[in-house]
């Protein structure tokens, strides 16, 4: 994962003088409370990764106060807030009155803030709301791309919020599924703040709210883009059928499964990557049949022999005819059998397993060694890692899953070393499927807001896994059983069509994302990790000095513009307007330090 200093926090270096205050977030927890330490780790690594500057302050483990002087904004990641001193309590109201920001990112409570936080309310501590509903509405243009999605209680829930609302003069940002108020921004003086009533932005789903959250208070706030769209296709060539399923079939009669799989869905595929200017890695299990005996001997069955040879053979024409939309061609292991000492019962057999890929990759494929791996199931272990670099010392990037998975069987995964070898990268994926639901949607987004990246993916037979008739199934990649593509006069979608209308959807609000293979994202991911950035506001503008290149993010709030003409050692790349705020996108140069003008 970024770089994070002890117990989590970023380290903190002195604001620079000369007149301008640096870009910095204090974030206050308490480590007594196990939830409270959570959402403050998640507030860490969520400006990490947008490249901000913090701290931390506990209230369970310091005595005295620190001075806000040098802060631009504070996080409050704390229930207990009646535990804050008189003295940091009269530091935040000074900040905030001055022009600085406050975001309570856990619902926490103490009265002496109430008017800051657009509360009319005066208890010491206030009751929770009973049966509270779940759910996330947003309704509010001001956190971008967000507005008018809405996420049900099965989505999220467990917000416990306080009963209380905000007052006519806060706008509030997020309902609950009840149309009562989560979240809301109000105006203090000089300054802003947000008030998230709910314990949610623990979850590293949400890690895109807590960016926003500073986007909200600060009157000028930059993060930085990894600028990464990554669309992985686990399963391709996918495995050999001898029909297509019945229902399937029925209603495309005369098709078979490898006209479908290459004049269909990858026709389909290929178009749309034209369109969107899409580059896809694409991931190939060397063979689906028991080619391999896990058990204690592990050996590969000549029978196996060919089978992803044959599969690419069969697809050729159309591969070469794809022009750069399959941009690389990884490795998803053998017989989709996850490399978990559990399933191999010994090393030597995971090794054979791995060793039998390599074999079908030189012998068959005609293909370069893979750089990339996605285990099968999204699960690896110590020990099949071990495996794996044995036998393909040219895989750097492991993709598992990020927010989703145990942790002891490869999944939760950070971008960055990955824990158990750091010789591999992990890139781990946040969304999957063709049919995009409103979670799924609110993911992409979360993890666009968070870092300016989009790791997703999906299977090419994603459309034929529907319920049966014997029993519903958790987990369905076609849930609603819809076809790969619907007549428009039937009015029902398909998957194609809701996949491609998402697309056309990210590409209006996120222009500038750029989409990559996974090769090339590795190496954007490493740079990206390794950069620093330090951000200045004076009377007139910003400075930032940036280690290397980065695509930035410069919002603001107070209704000034930044001056064109002014703009150093960075071009501006995207203006996205709203209401009554307006964020410039900025390509970095390593010229110098970015120095802009604000009127």
């Amino acid at each position: 994962m970024f770089k994070l200093g002890k117990k989590g926090a970023a380290q903190r270096a002195p604001a620079e003088q000369g007149g301008f205050a640096e870009q910095l977030v204090l974030i206050v927890w308490d480590s007594r409370d196990a939830y409270s330490e959570k959402t403050y780790r998640n507030a860490c690594a969520a400006l990490e990764y947008a490249h901000v500057r913090c701290a931390g302050f506990d209230l369970g483990g310091s005595r005295h106060a620190p001075s806000l002087s040098d802060y631009s904004c504070v996080f409050l990641c704390a229930e207990r807030l009646q535990q804050c001193s008189w003295p940091l309590l009269q530091e935040l109201r000074r900040l905030v009155s001055s022009g600085g920001g406050l975001a309570v990112l856990f619902r926490g409570w103490n009265r002496h803030l109430s008017d800051i936080l657009g509360v009319d309310c005066d208890d010491e501590w206030p009751v929770f709301r009973q049966g509270a509903p779940g759910g996330l509405k947003f309704v509010s243009d001001l956190l971008p791309a967000l507005n008018g999605l809405e996420l049900s209680d099965d989505d999220v829930s467990g917000h416990t919020p306080y009963d209380f609302a905000p007052g006519e003069d806060a706008t509030v940002l997020v309902r609950d599924s009840a149309d009562r108020p989560l979240a809301w921004l109000s105006a203090f003086q000089k300054g802003r703040a947000v008030f998230w009533n709910t314990s949610v932005l623990a979850h590293k789903d949400m890690r895109g709210l807590i960016v926003q959250s500073l986007a909200l208070v600060q009157s000028v706030s930059v993060t930085a883009s990894v600028n990464v769209g990554l669309i992985q296709v686990d399963d391709f060539p996918p495995p050999l059928m001898s029909e297509l399923p019945a229902a399937f079939a029925e209603a495309n009669p005369g098709l078979t499964p490898i006209a479908f799989y290459r004049d269909v869905w990858l026709a389909d595929m290929i178009e749309l990557a034209h369109r969107h200017a899409l580059r896809y890695s694409c991931f190939a299990i060397d063979d689906y049949d028991a080619g391999i005996d896990t058990g204690r001997n592990g050996g590969h069955s000549d029978e196996a022999e060919g089978r992803l040879g044959k599969r690419l053979a069969r697809y050729s024409e159309s591969l070469a005819g794809a022009e750069g939309a399959i941009a690389e061609i990884g490795l998803h292991g053998h017989n989709h059998t996850p490399p978990l000492l559990s399933n191999w019962k010994t090393r030597d057999a995971m090794l054979a397993g791995f060793k039998a890929c390599r074999a079908q990759w030189q012998a068959h494929a005609g293909l370069e060694p893979p750089v990339s791996y996605v285990p099968p199931n999204n699960e690896y272990d110590r020990d099949g890692l071990e495996a794996l670099c044995a036998a393909f010392p040219e895989i750097e990037a492991v993709c598992g899953l990020y927010t989703a998975g145990r942790f002891e069987a490869g999944g939760d995964r950070e971008f960055g070393p990955e824990p158990w070898n750091h010789r591999l990268f992990c890139i781990p994926r946040m969304s999957s499927g063709f049919d995009m639901p409103a979670f799924t949607r609110f993911q992409a987004i979360s993890q666009l807001l968070t870092m300016g990246a989009w790791t997703h993916f999906f299977h090419p037979d994603d459309v034929f896994d529907v319920e049966d008739d014997s029993e519903a199934r958790e987990g369905l990649r076609n849930v609603d059983n819809r076809p790969w593509r619907a007549n428009p006069e039937c009015g029902e979608q398909g998957l194609f069509d809701r996949f491609s209308d998402w697309l056309h959807a990210l590409r209006a609000q996120f222009p500038w994302l750029r989409f990559c293979s996974t090769r090339e994202a590795l190496e954007r991911f490493r740079a990206f990790q390794d950069a620093r950035m330090t951000v200045h506001f004076g009377p007139s503008g910003v400075a930032a000095s940036c280690t290397g290149p980065l695509l930035v993010h410069l919002r603001v709030n107070d209704l000034r513009q930044v001056n064109p003409v002014s703009v150093e050692n960075a071009e501006i790349v995207h203006i996205s307007k709203g209401a009554d705020f307006t964020t410039y996108t900025l390509q970095t140069s390593d010229a110098g330090p970015v120095k802009i003008e604000l009127m």
